[in-house]
């Protein structure tokens, strides 16, 4: 960043207020508010007392200037560059403040003021007491004032609406911009937040993909006084799509299978959901935006949803039951000489046709006690004059 001879600057403020006898330094009468703001008695202008110590670019500077909430006040904005020579005092340098009310001032401070050089504006030299223009992607401080000038009919005060600030792409958006006060004729600089931009004072605009845009207007006038406001604007994908959550009770008690697998689906979208309970447990219901007590069920993605699987918990003692009859039931098909199986007084009927055999009721031993079983045998053929038969089913009699 080159600086222009601080010499140079002054011979320049010098001449400049012996000519326009309007510039004035006024240096007070000031009045510590006792809440971090100075209020100027010849001007009413109420000042932010310490900076806050970051450098902003010029734009940067605009927005941080509105966004402040100091002392219960929230219409704090940049100084233009007469306000911001207001608080020099060329009787002192480095700083050429007075440094009582001031404390702890920097070098450089933006005005709101854009210079007639291509994107420069005025700023403060508290160092040499001059004012000068740079390029506004410099960063210098920032001292924001509100009150007095700022609630002339001279300042330069706007807003802005859009017809949309949500929506489907492509959207498209019709900007409005109000001027309150300010001096005619003014110019506009829409910055859409996409890349696109305007010198439109009502312009439209269509964003064409997803996404959140600040929408910015920057006016100024003819004094050279400039303005900033922006507003969001939130474009989501065409066609809407909605999001599934969902959970279990109690907390790995079982897991949720959704089909399609996926967080987001289209509108109208159906999903299947199927509760598998983990050992010790059995499903028992859904609630939420999915109901009934069957483990599966389907919903219709039409919003936003959130589905919970509820599980019971089973007993120890029942738990191994049934994990015992599934687990003896697959070494009896897969090895019946293990099974233990004593038939004693048990029936039998066998199909002439097919010399399978099916018994009733026979005793099992099991590590829980005696369980009465029915039995099916399917012939599985000769063996040296010896008929032969598998286990083919069995299960526990009522």
């Amino acid at each position: 960043m080159k600086k222009r001879n601080s010499m140079v600057s002054m011979v320049f403020i010098l001449l400049f207020v012996c000519v326009n006898c309007a510039v004035v330094f006024a240096n007070g009468p000031y009045i510590d508010n006792s809440d971090g703001t100075i209020s100027d008695l010849s001007t009413g202008l109420m000042w932010q007392k310490v900076d806050n110590g970051t450098e902003y670019t010029w734009q940067g500077a605009l927005a941080y200037s509105e966004s402040i909430v100091l002392a219960g006040h929230d219409d704090w904005r940049l100084p233009n560059y007469r306000e911001l020579e207001s608080i020099i005092d060329i009787s002192q340098m480095n700083p050429a403040i007075n440094t009582d009310y001031f404390p702890d001032c920097k070098s450089y401070y933006w005005s709101s003021s854009a210079s007639l050089s291509f994107n420069y504006a005025w700023y403060g030299n508290f160092i040499s007491g001059s004012v000068d223009d740079e390029d506004k992607s410099d960063n210098y401080f920032v001292r924001c004032v509100r009150l007095g000038l700022s609630e002339s009919s001279d300042n330069l005060v706007i807003s802005i609406t859009a017809s949309e600030t949500s929506g489907e792409a492509p959207l498209n958006v019709s900007f409005t911009s109000t001027i309150t006060s300010g001096t005619a004729p003014f110019s506009y600089s829409w910055n859409f937040g996409d890349g696109s931009a305007s010198t439109s004072s009502a312009p439209s605009h269509t964003y064409t993909n997803p996404g959140s845009y600040s929408a910015t207007l920057t006016v100024t006038d003819n004094l050279g006084q400039t303005a900033l406001k922006s507003i969001q604007i939130s474009v989501t994908q065409s066609g809407a799509y909605y999001f599934l959550t969902h959970s279990v009770l109690p907390a790995g008690s079982g897991t949720i299978q959704i089909s399609p697998d996926t967080t987001s689906f289209n509108k109208n979208e159906m999903v299947t959901l199927t509760a598998v309970a983990n050992t010790g447990y059995k499903f028992s219901n859904w609630s939420g935006d999915a109901s009934g007590s069957s483990s599966t069920t389907t919903i219709t993605m039409n919003s936003n949803k959130s589905v919970t699987a509820v599980f019971n918990e089973t007993s120890d003692c029942q738990a191994e039951y049934e994990k015992g009859i599934a687990d003896g039931r697959q070494q009896c098909i897969n090895n019946p000489d293990s099974c233990g199986i004593s038939g004693g007084g048990a029936s039998s009927t066998i199909s002439s046709e097919s010399l399978n055999i099916h018994i009733p009721s026979i005793l099992y031993d099991t590590p829980f006690g005696a369980m009465s079983l029915w039995v099916d045998f399917e012939f599985a053929g000769e063996n040296n004059g010896n008929l032969l038969w598998k286990l083919s089913n069995f299960g526990e009699n009522e």
